[in-house]
């Protein structure tokens, strides 16, 4: 299996644990930096996938590349406006992840 291919089976699991995490996790939709995590790298994707199915002649790809840039345009903006919201008192403080969870983050 080709990188590419890996890298496509990912996204609807990423999507799914997303969508668990909220509607049946009862998770806040409030905003945390690590959302840039998920949403650049989505759009390094799509735009990766245009750029090569344009210079290796796969329409396939290229239609791929351009199927998950829209979504992933709205994703940007969706991280965006919760940034930019956020400082100004839109939303409840965020508490810090790592308090509920029994990490060994210290020794790191």
């Amino acid at each position: 299996m080709a990188d590419r291919d890996r890298t496509t089976c990912l996204i609807l699991p990423l999507v799914a644990r997303s969508a668990w995490r909220h509607l049946r996790g009862h998770a806040p939709l409030r905003y945390w930096p690590d959302l840039w995590m998920i949403v650049f790298p989505a759009g390094m994707y799509a735009t990766a996938s245009m750029q090569v199915g344009t210079a290796s002649g796969l329409p396939l790809i290229h239609r791929i590349g351009t199927a998950a840039a829209w979504p992933t345009a709205a994703a940007w903006a969706l991280a965006l406006t919760a940034m930019i919201a956020a400082p100004l008192g839109r939303w409840p403080p965020v508490r810090d992840p790592w308090q509920s969870v029994n990490l060994c983050r210290d020794t790191i």
